[in-house]
């Protein structure tokens, strides 16, 4: 089992959807993986299932239920879903959450925090024997939130390996820094972190429109992460239609294989880039799918006459 941390510091750069993505093609491909919605927002759980599960995080970090009464199975791999963070009050203060009732991540940050091996709590959960997370998964994905705080450092300390995503922009790849500073500070202070940099991924690409500034953000992305060292993937997760259909009607992307548009095939591509990175290879066939002469594997999309012969 490869337990995979995805992050950047900035917020609302594709943390959730480059989740998402890579869990539904590792799925496609025949391997066995578990997203983490780590992040407060809730967002992955509220994109990934259509009803609100009955067990969050939060119950089974307070024993409120078992292992496998937390795991939701979706189309697109496993997930423990949490609760969205929401704030009900308004400038009258009639109306509140009622504090029992509060079973977000950043309640279970506020326990944990300056707790002795408070940094450790998810990394023990993951990997404990009893609850057989190795036997039951070869990929862990786990989706974090935008901050510098005790679930950022829980999420470090539980990775093997760290996948970053960056829009092409500046801020975005300030946040690319941001969060390796943070992972050399935890990799100091705690003896159990020991994540590799699997590298970085440009995400929310638009090819239609491109302006001036859009090219030269990409360019500098794409010159400043190799320059450190870091591996930046070949394959860009294009900002597409599809992508955000397929996340709010809670869908798998292949769903909507047939349509026009570059989601299916940078989230394949991607997939098979990530795979081969690990010397790894597709353990199902998928229509589009091939091996190429140089021992690479690639995604084109079907033509719909091949897609014809393939229902024949």
């Amino acid at each position: 089992m490869e337990v995979v941390m995805i992050g950047n510091e900035k917020g609302g750069v594709g943390k959730t959807t480059l989740t998402r993505c890579l869990s539904e093609a590792l799925t496609q491909f025949g391997y066995r993986t578990l997203m983490v919605d780590w992040d407060p927002s809730g967002n992955l759980t509220d994109c990934t299932l259509e009803n609100f599960p009955e067990y969050v995080l939060y119950d089974i970090f307070s024993r409120r239920c078992t292992v496998d009464q937390l795991i939701c199975k979706t189309p697109i791999g496993d997930i423990l879903p949490t609760v969205k963070e929401l704030n009900f009050s308004n400038e009258d203060d009639d109306f509140e959450i009622e504090h029992h009732d509060d079973k977000s991540l950043s309640r279970l940050a506020n326990q944990i925090y300056g707790r002795t091996g408070g940094e450790s709590h998810l990394r023990k959960f993951l990997w404990s024997a009893k609850n057989q997370f190795a036997d039951r998964y070869d990929f862990v994905l786990i989706d974090t939130p935008p901050s510098d705080n005790i679930l950022t450092t829980n999420a470090i300390v539980a990775a093997n390996s760290i996948l970053m995503v960056c829009e092409p922009s500046l801020p975005s790849l300030s946040g690319v820094w941001k969060l390796i500073s943070l992972i050399n500070t935890a990799k100091r202070s705690y003896v159990e972190a020991a994540p590799v940099i699997d590298g970085v991924v440009i995400s929310n690409y638009s090819e239609s429109g491109q302006d001036s500034a859009m090219k030269d953000s990409i360019k500098e992305v794409q010159q400043s992460v190799p320059s450190q060292n870091i591996y930046l993937y070949q394959t860009i997760l294009r900002h597409s239609g599809n992508i955000t259909n397929a996340m709010h009607n809670c869908r798998p992307l292949m769903d909507y294989a047939r349509k026009t548009g570059y989601g299916v095939q940078d989230m394949l591509n991607l997939g098979l880039e990530f795979l081969a990175s690990r010397g790894m290879a597709p353990k199902k066939d998928v229509v589009g799918v091939k091996k190429n002469e140089d021992g690479s594997w690639s995604y084109t999309a079907p033509t719909k006459e091949a897609e014809k012969v393939t229902k024949e």
